[in-house]
C-alpha cells in the first residue's frame, strides 16, 4: 500500500551514477504515444528486464507500468522522477514481443499501450486502485456538512472507499473538490493499493499424503476401518503416492466415503491442498484421428515447407528478400490444404518449436479443432472470442509455460505468448474477418509475416482465392508460390451454373426454377445442400405501401432489418432495436410491408417449399451462444438436418462429404457495394461457397442466381479460375492506381455535430496538402467526403483518403501532418491504415 505522504523506498544516493529506465505507463483511456523516462534507485536491480512490472509516480498519481529498455543517459530533459517501485511478478512481455509492440503501433499509429494490452488481456495483469482512507477517527467541527457526509459515509466503509463504491453509496458521484478539501485538512489520505490480476487459476479441494504408511500401520489401521485403510493403501501404492489429488476423484476412485477421507486428514496420514484445475476450452469437442494418404500435390507441397524449417537461419528483414520462408499455398478447394498444415505442423512440434494456426471464423476454429484435438491431444491451446474469461485465462498460461505447443485461434491469437515459435499458418488468408475494426487497426497477416520474421519462423498463408495483394506479392517473387491445382483423388471441381434471374417471364422470386429442381431431387437422394445468402434477418427494410416511410435507425443512415423470430426491427450497426411497427407510424396506415431477403426468410420459404428439408441455419443471430457453432456443425454432420442456410460462415473451411449442392441465392449482393474490392470479394465469395459442394465421392453442383451473370468475377468464379479473374482484376488496379499498387490509410473523423466533422476533417486535408507541397511526395490525398454511412452510433463521418506508392512515404506523410493538427483536435480522428473496407 502506497500513500500519498510517503516516501519512496529507494532512498536516491546521489553519489550513485545514474541509471534510467523507458517504461510504458498503463495510464487507462490515455493515448501516451512513447515510453516515459524513470530514474532508476541504486538499492534496485539494475538492469531491470524487458517486461518488468514496476511501480511509477505518474502526475499525481501512482500507476503500474512496464520496462521496455533500460539506458545510460535521459532521452529527456525534463524533471525525472524516480521509479517508485518493482512488483514482484515475472516479466509481462519479452524484448522480441516489444519488438513487434512498437512496428505494430508505427505501421497502425495507435498508442503502444493499445498495442500492448493485446498481449496481455483483461484481468491477466495486476492493477493500482485508488482509495480515500479515514486519518482521524473522530468528527471534526471544522467541515461542512458537505464534508462530513462524505467522511461519515468512508467510516461506515471500515475507513476506506474508492471513488466508486463512495458513489454507489452516496447515490451520487463524490465532489473531487470535497475529497481534496479533506486532504488538504489532513482528515482524509490518498492510498493506492496494488491489486492481483481479477482472474486466477481454478481451485478445487484435495488432498496429498502426509506420511508414508507402513505395512504395519496399514494393517493396524484395518482392523479398526476398512474404508480408511483402503483408501490410504491405494495412495501409497500409487506410481506418485505423494502427488495432490482431486477429492471428488479420490473418493470415485476407490469407492471410500467422503468420511472416511476426512477422519485421515484428522489422523494426519493426509492433509488437505488445493488443486487447480484447467478449464477446458475443447472438452466437449470429439478428437478426429483420420490420417490420410497425402496426394503427389500433397506431397511436393509438405517437402517445400519442411525444407524452410529445417533451416535455421536468421529471418530475413524485408519482404524482398524472404522467399524460402514466405509461402503462399495456392490450393483449390478440398485439394487437403488442411493435412498439409498439420503435418507441417507435426514436424515444427518435433523439433522442438511451437507453432500457430490462425483461422478466419470461430466456426472454422470448432471444425478445425476436431482434429487438431485428435493430433495433439492436450499438446494444443485454443483461443477465440467465445471462451470465458477463465478459459482464455487458463489457455494463456499453458501457451505461455510452453505446456501447449500448437496454438489453434481467430485474429486475436496472433498475439499469444508463444516464446519458441518456428511455424505460423494463416488459413484462408484472404478473409476481411483478419482485420480488426477497432483500435488497434491492425491486419492479422501482416503482424503474423513481422512476427514470423522476428522469432525465425516459416509463414504460410493459404487460401484457394488469395487476395490480389497477396497473389501480387508472389508474382514478384517476395513469397514463394505454392500452387495445389487438383482435389484430393482427382475428384472434379463442381460444375456451376450461373441462372440469369433477368430471362425469367415470372416476377423474380427467391428460388428458381433450376434452384428448387435441384434441391428436391438432391435432398430426395438422401444428399445435403447448402444456400447462401450474405444477409441475415427477415427483410432488409419495412415500407409503408401508402406513405413511404422506412423505419429507419435513429443513430445511424440505415434501414433497421426486420427479425420475424423476435418480430423487432434491429441496427446491425449500434444495436438498437425495437417492436416492429403493425400500422405507419407517419400517416397511420396499415400497409406496412417487408422488402428484401434475409436468412430467415430465406429458411422460411426454403421450409415451405420443401416439405422433405430438415434446416438449420447459421448466422450471428443463430451461432451467439457458446458452443452453438459445434452443435450446428454436428447436426449436419450426423444427418440430422439436410439443408444448411447460412450467411458468410457457411462458405468457408467446412467439409461435409455428402452436401452436393450449393444454391447461391444472391450473387449480385457484394457485387454492387461502393468498393474498389467489391469484384474480388464476390469472386472470393462464390468460389469458397461452390468449394463446399462435390467434396466426397458424388460430384457437386452450384446454382447461382443474378442479375449480372456476364460480370467477370461471376463469368471466372463459375470456371474456377483464379488466374482469369486475377489477369482482369489487376489491370483495373493498375489503371486505377489502387492497392497492390499503392496503400491506402482512411481517415475518419467522427462527430456528434456534422458540421464539426466536416471542419475538422478540411483541416486534416490542408495539413496533408500543406507536407506533400513540402516533402515533394508523388502521394495523392482525396476527399474529404461523408463517408457511405455517413451516421453510425449517433456520430457523423467524414473521410479522407490517402494513396502513396510504398508504406514507408504513407507513414512519413501522416506522421509530419499530425504534429500540425492540435492533439485536441485529433481526438475521434480514426486512422485505418490498409483500410478493407471503406463504407
Amino acid at each position: 500500500m502506497i500513500t500519498s505522504s510517503g516516501t519512496c523506498p529507494f532512498a536516491h544516493n546521489v553519489s550513485v551514477i545514474d541509471r534510467y529506465a523507458q517504461v510504458i505507463v498503463d495510464a487507462e483511456h490515455l493515448r501516451l504515444p512513447q515510453p516515459f523516462t524513470y530514474r532508476v534507485p541504486p538499492d534496485a536491480p539494475y538492469p531491470l528486464p524487458v517486461g518488468a512490472c514496476v511501480l511509477v509516480p505518474f502526475g499525481t498519481r501512482r500507476l503500474v507500468g512496464y520496462v521496455v529498455e533500460c539506458i545510460a543517459e535521459p532521452t529527456t530533459t525534463a524533471q525525472i522522477k524516480d521509479l517508485h517501485s518493482i512488483l514482484d511478478s515475472p516479466p509481462a512481455f519479452d524484448p522480441l514481443t516489444y519488438d513487434l509492440v512498437r512496428w505494430t503501433a508505427s505501421r497502425y499509429h495507435c498508442g503502444l499501450l493499445e498495442v500492448l494490452r493485446c498481449f496481455l488481456p483483461e484481468g491477466m495483469s495486476s492493477h493500482i486502485r485508488k482509495l480515500w482512507r479515514v486519518r482521524d477517527a473522530d468528527s471534526p467541527d471544522r467541515v461542512s456538512q458537505q464534508q462530513l457526509a462524505l467522511l461519515q459515509a468512508i467510516k461506515q466503509m471500515e475507513g476506506s472507499a474508492s471513488a466508486k463504491s463512495l458513489g454507489d453509496s452516496l447515490g451520487e458521484p463524490a465532489s473531487p473538490t470535497v475529497l481534496k478539501a479533506l486532504v488538504s485538512k489532513g482528515l482524509l489520505e490518498e492510498v493506492y493499493v496494488l491489486e492481483p490480476p481479477r482472474l486466477h487459476s481454478k481451485l478445487q479441494s484435495g488432498v496429498r499424503l502426509a506420511k508414508l504408511p507402513t505395512e504395519e500401520d496399514l494393517q493396524a489401521l484395518e482392523r479398526r476401518t476398512k474404508a480408511q485403510a483402503g483408501l490410504l493403501r491405494a495412495l501409497s501404492q500409487s506410481s506418485e503416492p505423494q502427488a495432490p489429488r482431486l477429492t471428488t476423484e479420490l473418493i470415485a476412485a476407490t469407492g471410500a466415503p467422503d468420511s472416511a477421507l476426512k477422519s485421515l486428514v484428522k489422523k494426519g496420514w493426509l492433509e488437505a491442498c488445493q488443486i487447480a484445475i484447467s478449464r477446458n476450452p475443447v472438452s466437449s469437442v470429439r478428437a478426429v484421428t483420420f490420417r490420410p494418404s497425402l496426394t503427389e500435390d500433397q506431397r511436393r507441397t509438405l517437402a517445400e515447407i519442411l525444407r524452410a524449417l529445417s533451416r535455421q537461419q536468421p529471418s530475413v528483414p524485408s519482404r524482398s528478400s524472404a522467399p524460402g520462408r514466405r509461402f503462399l499455398l495456392h490450393g483449390v478447394t478440398a485439394s487437403g490444404k488442411t493435412e498439409v498444415y498439420l503435418q507441417a505442423i507435426q514436424r515444427c512440434v518435433e523439433s522442438g518449436r511451437q507453432a500457430l494456426l490462425l483461422v478466419p471464423e470461430i466456426a472454422l476454429t470448432a471444425q478445425v479443432l476436431e482434429t487438431i484435438k485428435g493430433r495433439f491431444g492436450t499438446n494444443a491451446a485454443v483461443l477465440h472470442s467465445r471462451l470465458s474469461d477463465g478459459e482464455r485465462y487458463d489457455e494463456w498460461q499453458r501457451i505461455a509455460r510452453g505446456d501447449a505447443r500448437v496454438v489453434v485461434g481467430a485474429r486475436s491469437a496472433v498475439f499469444a505468448p508463444l516464446r519458441n515459435l518456428g511455424l505460423v499458418i494463416l488459413d484462408e488468408e484472404h478473409e476481411t474477418s483478419y482485420k480488426q475494426d477497432s483500435s488497434p487497426r491492425y491486419h492479422t497477416r501482416d503482424v503474423a509475416a513481422k512476427r514470423a520474421e522476428l522469432s525465425r519462423a516459416v509463414l504460410v498463408l493459404g487460401s484457394a482465392t488469395p487476395s490480389i495483394e497477396t497473389f501480387q506479392w508472389a508474382q514478384e517473387r517476395h513469397l514463394s508460390l505454392l500452387e495445389m491445382p487438383r482435389r484430393i483423388d482427382d475428384r472434379p471441381l463442381p460444375v456451376v451454373e450461373l441462372v440469369d434471374l433477368r430471362a425469367t417471364e415470372k416476377p423474380p422470386t427467391i428460388f428458381s426454377e433450376q434452384l428448387l429442381d435441384r434441391l428436391r431431387d438432391r435432398l430426395s437422394r438422401g444428399e445435403q445442400a447448402i444456400l447462401f445468402l450474405n444477409r441475415r434477418g427477415y427483410a432488409t427494410f419495412v415500407l409503408c405501401r401508402d406513405c413511404g416511410y422506412a423505419a429507419r435507425c435513429p443513430n445511424c443512415s440505415v434501414t433497421l432489418t426486420y427479425h420475424a423470430y423476435s418480430n423487432l426491427v434491429q441496427c446491425h450497426h449500434c444495436g438498437h432495436q425495437r417492436v416492429a411497427p403493425t400500422k405507419c407510424p407517419k400517416c397511420g396506415g396499415d400497409r406496412i410491408r417487408h422488402f428484401g431477403l434475409g436468412t430467415e426468410r430465406l429458411e422460411a420459404e426454403a421450409k415451405k417449399l420443401l416439405p422433405e428439408a430438415r434446416t438449420i441455419r447459421m448466422d450471428q443471430d443463430t451461432t451467439s451462444r457458446k458452443g452453438s457453432h459445434q452443435a450446428l456443425l454436428r447436426a449436419l454432420r450426423e444427418g440430422e438436418a439436410n439443408l444448411l442456410i447460412g450467411t458468410q460462415m457457411v462458405a468457408k473451411g467446412l467439409d461435409f462429404p455428402q452436401v452436393t449442392l450449393v444454391g447461391v441465392v444472391a450473387a449480385d449482393t457484394s457485387l454492387n457495394l461502393p468498393d474498389f474490392r467489391a469484384a474480388e470479394r464476390t469472386f472470393q465469395l462464390l468460389t469458397q461457397v461452390s468449394g463446399r459442394a462435390g467434396r466426397g465421392v458424388i460430384p457437386g453442383e452450384v446454382i447461382v442466381q443474378t442479375f449480372n451473370p456476364e460480370h467477370y468475377s461471376l463469368q471466372a468464379a463459375s470456371h474456377h479460375d483464379f488466374q482469369a479473374f486475377f489477369d482482369k482484376e489487376i489491370v483495373f488496379r493498375r489503371e486505377l492506381d489502387y492497392p497492390p499498387f499503392t496503400r491506402l490509410a482512411s481517415l475518419v473523423y467522427s462527430r456528434h455535430s456534422r458540421e464539426e466533422a466536416e471542419r475538422l476533417s478540411r483541416s486534416m486535408v490542408r495539413a496533408l496538402q500543406q507536407t506533400l507541397e513540402e516533402q515533394r511526395s508523388d502521394a495523392v490525398v482525396l476527399g474529404p467526403a461523408p463517408a457511405p454511412l455517413e451516421r453510425l452510433k449517433t456520430r457523423y463521418r467524414w473521410r479522407s483518403l490517402i494513396k502513396a506508392r510504398n508504406i514507408r512515404v504513407l507513414n512519413a506523410l501522416l506522421n509530419a501532418a499530425l504534429e500540425r493538427i492540435p492533439a485536441a483536435e485529433q481526438e475521434g480522428l480514426l486512422i485505418d491504415v490498409d483500410p478493407v473496407s471503406l463504407l
